[in-house]
């Protein structure tokens, strides 16, 4: 888990170093509606520094996130999987945040 840590802090970095800046927690568009839709998160933005590419290219950044191709939102990246952690789906897993 220590080294996940490691490599998402250097793909944190290396972004910066690209964009000069961090990723934002959230790419929001305005909608038809006039109120922001939810189109992308930081990790999202990340995937090419999490080795990712593939992934980040099926990643379409004109629809909002909940029309995204399932394959993309079901995908588990090793970067969130402590590999000690053996057997665990994190798709399966609850979350809770505060």
């Amino acid at each position: 888990c220590k080294n996940n840590l490691k490599q998402f802090g250097l793909a944190m970095h290396n972004y910066h170093e690209a964009h000069r800046m961090f990723p934002l927690g959230a790419s929001l568009r305005t909608g038809s509606s006039g109120g922001g839709d939810f189109f992308a998160s930081g990790i999202v933005m990340m995937l090419p520094y999490f080795d990712q590419a593939n992934l980040s290219n099926l990643y379409d950044s004109v629809k909002p996130w909940e029309q995204q191709a399932p394959a993309v939102a079901r995908t588990v990246l090793p970067i969130f999987a402590c590999p000690s952690n053996v057997g665990a789906n994190p798709i399966n897993e609850p979350a809770l945040a505060s």
